[in-house]
């Protein structure tokens, strides 16, 4: 299904409806690598990019001219989605694209919201074509704001965004805030260690500190001041061997050549 298509600044560089504070320094250094492999990468002046679960909303800029499929469960966050070439509505771990169909896929806060991540990342991989790049965005689920997830019901997540975030876009119709299960598989040292499985090189990964906090100490100030307890407690008893402000991570990794394709490149 094709979509219009803006210019790329606006397609790749709108703000988002609710503007966050400034992230802290670890997520912009992230950030700015991920831009910089994005950059350097060897991709074709026109080449073909998955968003894997990306909604209404990219979060990435990617150079040149990349043609973007977008892939969501959600009717109602494709209807939204103003940037996508092309359109698909179906389950990541269970849709299947053609081996090596993209040079660029981008998945970004989706596996926390599976039943199967490592499913879901088999496929990631197995579509990346050669040389391809594949970047992971999640939460990282050993931290504070991952455990207290985990412990609570969706219930709560809704009334935690409404009430305390004070999330204006939380639906009345049981869309946002999307379930999250955050299962075992889609932890960050369990997912780069499939990525290298697969064959694939990590150029880049990191854990990092989202904006969450400030946005919370900005709408909320005690649940901030609350929530920051918890976290300087939670550092206390594991003696500074737990993190748990390092909400989220990424991770940017190539798929290797096939072993022909390596064997032209020594030869050259």
């Amino acid at each position: 299904m094709a979509g219009t298509t803006p210019p790329m600044a606006e397609r790749l560089g709108a703000p988002t409806a609710n503007p966050s504070p400034t992230p802290p320094s670890a997520r912009r250094a992230s950030l700015a690598r991920i831009d910089a492999l994005l950059r350097a990468a060897d991709l074709p002046h026109t080449y073909r990019v998955l968003e894997a679960g990306g909604g209404a909303v990219t979060r990435f800029r990617l150079p040149g001219e990349p043609h973007i499929t977008t892939l969501d469960i959600s009717e109602r966050q494709l209807a939204k989605n103003q940037y996508a070439h092309e359109k698909v509505r179906a389950d990541l771990e269970s849709h299947e694209f053609p081996a090596s169909s993209f040079d660029l896929i981008i998945c970004n806060n989706v596996l926390e919201h599976l039943r199967r991540p490592d499913k879901a990342l088999a496929s990631l991989c197995r579509w990346t074509r050669p040389e391809g790049r594949l970047l992971i965005g999640a939460p990282n689920r050993r931290s504070m704001a991952g455990l207290v997830t985990r412990l609570t019901p969706h219930r709560f997540h809704v009334f935690a965004l409404r009430h305390i975030l004070r999330d204006r876009n939380v639906s009345e119709l049981g869309g946002y805030p999307f379930r999250t299960f955050l299962k075992p598989d889609m932890d960050f040292d369990r997912v780069r260690a499939r990525l290298a499985a697969a064959d694939f090189e990590v150029l880049h990964s990191a854990r990092y500190e989202s904006d969450r906090r400030e946005r919370l100490a900005h709408r909320n100030p005690a649940a901030g001041a609350a929530y920051d307890a918890c976290m300087a407690i939670g550092r206390a008893v594991s003696l500074g061997r737990w993190r748990p402000e390092l909400s989220d991570y990424h991770i940017v990794a190539r798929r290797r050549p096939l072993p022909s394709e390596e064997k032209v490149h020594r030869t050259q």
